[in-house]
């Protein structure tokens, strides 16, 4: 087997080094005992404003790059064991390739950089004119995971029927009204608060509906911006002085008395709309039971990276805080402040591991109950408020100020720091 011989030549003085080959799956190949499997992942994130097709060759590029310093490391030839890569519209693409030492191989297919369409194709059939199967290249995102779209049949809220769902109704039965609830938040084994966008919370009691609030700001921020906007906006139904009346935003004196007629906790705000005006909003209202200072809820899993995260979501996904955020992707928050995000394909996609949530600006009934049981984050060894020090047991680049890029065997993490502590990190799973 004869490898690439490369020659740098520098005043006075000329080195020879070689260049090790990379060989295709379909290669037939004598394998070398003596050494041991290598793997390589990479992470591309210079996608934005780029075709599809310069993405790929560019990813695959950076990918074969690394392969290249690898085999290099060894001063050996290798075989794909394995390649995958995974594509993140608008975001990244993330790639995994394992390899296999060899002696020599026959019928050899070479990957190399006038060749890179190779990585991650099949070879129909070698042996005669080589014909390139492309169909197992990066596959681009379609339809999001499981989500039916959103039907709402109407907007309307009277005293016993919140957006067309009447109090009793089912939980499956109301969701089958409006396609799928945006969030659905377990608090314990008997109550769920099921959100539509982020303004309406409807509670189920022993999987009945019982009571339904509405306020503009039900969720602290940090919750309430990774909910999907609806734009089916509530709109409240009333008598006043014998006349029918609907009110979605600004009330007057005399409406707001009969409002609190026909639903409770009614709230408002005044909003100065010019420099001469100012008017009342209505900011929150409710109707049946509501959740209370007696709720007791429960702590909801944690993931810490021991085991495999989409079995982990199989198994513990119906005592997790379900978020349908932008583009109807689907997210698991866990107990431990950590968001799971899932590829279209149901996978995971990556991990957010986000600060502590303030109560502060959050106006749902006994929310401070339900977020009592949250703990900070702690994953692979790395806790929140953790000194930055902590990280230098990974691969690690500095990659601005403030975050640090981490290579670790199972995920990449890209990693906040505040005043040398580390507060929040998205971490993206490697293919395997």
């Amino acid at each position: 087997m004869q490898k690439t011989s490369l020659i740098f030549c520098l005043p006075f003085v000329c080195a020879t080094s070689q260049a090790a080959n990379l060989y295709h799956q379909s290669s037939d190949c004598i394998l070398d005992p003596k050494l041991d499997i290598i793997s390589v992942a990479s992470l591309y994130t210079n996608i934005r404003g780029k075709s599809k097709k310069v993405i790929e060759e560019e990813a695959k590029l950076l990918t074969l790059e690394k392969i290249q310093a690898k085999m290099n490391e060894h001063n050996s030839d290798y075989v794909i064991k394995h390649v995958s890569f995974k594509y993140d519209e608008k975001e990244f693409v993330s790639s995994y390739v394992s390899l296999l030492p060899v002696k020599k191989c026959e019928n050899a297919v070479v990957i190399n950089k006038k060749y890179i369409h190779r990585l991650h194709s099949k070879i129909i059939n070698f042996k005669s004119k080589l014909a390139l199967d492309t169909s197992t290249t990066l596959k681009f995102t379609g339809q999001p995971y499981a989500i039916k779209p959103l039907s709402i049949p109407t907007s309307h809220v009277t005293r016993n029927t919140p957006y067309g769902i009447e109090l009793g109704t089912t939980y499956m039965e109301a969701e089958e009204k409006i396609g799928h609830f945006s969030a659905v938040w377990p608090a314990n084994d008997s109550t769920k608060i099921a959100f539509l966008g982020r303004d309406n919370a409807f509670i189920f009691q022993d999987d009945k509906l019982i009571g339904y609030q509405f306020n503009r700001s039900l969720l602290p921020i940090d919750l309430r911006n990774r909910i999907e906007l609806i734009s089916e906006q509530p709109i409240f139904n009333f008598s006043h002085n014998g006349e029918h009346h609907i009110i979605d935003k600004f009330i007057n004196a005399e409406q707001l008395d009969s409002l609190k007629k026909h639903f409770d906790n009614v709230h408002t705000v005044n909003i100065k709309v010019s420099d001469q005006a100012i008017r009342v909003q209505l900011e929150g209202l409710s109707i049946g039971t509501q959740l209370n200072a007696q709720l007791k809820a429960n702590a909801m899993p944690c993931f810490e990276g021991k085991t495999n995260i989409d079995q982990f979501i199989r198994d513990h996904k119906s005592s997790l805080f379900r978020v349908i955020g932008f583009a109807n992707k689907v997210s698991y928050i866990t107990g431990c402040s950590e968001s799971i995000q899932l590829h279209h394909s149901g996978k995971a996609h990556s991990i957010e591991l986000f600060e502590p949530i303030s109560q502060a600006n959050g106006f749902l009934y006994a929310l401070d109950n339900l977020l009592a049981p949250m703990q900070n984050w702690s994953y692979s060894g790395i806790n929140y408020g953790d000194n930055q020090d902590v990280l230098q047991n990974f691969k690690t680049k500095v990659k601005d100020k403030g975050v640090i890029e981490v290579d670790s065997a199972n995920w990449f993490g890209v990693f906040n720091i505040y005043e040398n502590t580390i507060a929040n990190a998205t971490l993206y799973p490697k293919s395997i």
